[in-house]
């Protein structure tokens, strides 16, 4: 079966949320030479995986395109809440959470933002790392500085937070770096492929700004050795674990000293 456009329809997507048919997987990050895990990135599934389902980024672009992505983005903190208790994860790890930049490119979605956030702090100390995606948006350069200020505040407002860059290359963007982030989320096309030279040129800018690193994709050790060799430490990927559900993610007994 194929994907219909029926099951992309806005009727379609509205009951997906509404049903909260959307499941949740996640993905460990490893830092440093000894590869501690010091967060998860949470990602979403949409259905029942089979053919007929969307892919989670043709849903997510339909999700934009409707209007809608603030709408799932309310559910994926509300849902994060839920799952990531004190018990299921190490209170010093970062819970990394993807927003679009068309969402805080609107004065609603900044602000219905800024209540999620709120009311997840109100229950949770993890530091949450916001991700913005920018493969298919760019954020405008005469945006950057009223965002910063709006980023700086939310930081202020919502307790332990920070952002960062996701797919950092692919949209080559780097306006986007006048804004107040932490750090970047390499690109798998950068991490896994291609000439060193750019690589190491995103490591080098990294560095010159003071911002972290974290190479997306790793699979082999033959990637691990790559982004070693520019410079990379932190990293995330199937060599060292797939998106793993909840239930999973307890069994790797991240809560206990």
């Amino acid at each position: 079966m194929k994907i219909s456009d029926s099951a992309l329809s806005r009727h379609s997507l509205e009951s997906t949320l509404k049903n909260e048919a959307i499941a949740l997987v996640y993905q460990p990050i490893l830092s440093g030479s000894e590869c501690r895990i010091t967060g998860v990135e949470a990602l979403t599934r949409v259905g029942k995986g089979d053919i007929s389902s969307p892919s989670t980024e043709l849903f997510i672009s339909r999700m934009e395109e409707e209007g809608l992505i603030a709408s799932l983005t309310s559910l994926i903190i509300g849902r994060i809440a839920n799952d990531l208790t004190r018990n299921v994860i190490n209170p010093f790890w970062k819970i990394h959470i993807n927003v679009s930049p068309l969402q805080i490119l609107s004065p609603s979605g900044r602000d219905r933002l800024e209540g999620d956030l709120r009311a997840f702090s109100d229950i949770h100390s993890h530091t949450l790392a916001l991700e913005l995606t920018e493969n298919r948006f760019r954020i405008p350069r005469r945006e950057c500085g009223p965002l910063g200020v709006w980023m700086e505040t939310l930081k202020f407002r919502s307790g332990d937070l920070c952002w960062f860059l996701d797919d950092f290359g692919r949209g080559e963007n780097f306006d986007a770096l006048d804004l107040p982030v932490t750090g970047l989320k390499i690109d798998r096309e950068f991490s896994t492929r291609g000439s060193l030279r750019p690589l190491k040129a995103i490591a080098r800018i990294a560095a010159g700004l003071g911002l972290e690193t974290i190479a997306e994709g790793i699979e082999t050790r033959e990637d691990l050795h790559r982004i070693r060799s520019a410079g990379i430490l932190d990293f995330q990927g199937y060599l060292a674990w797939k998106p793993l559900p909840l239930e999973k993610l307890k069994e790797l007994g991240v809560g206990r000293k």
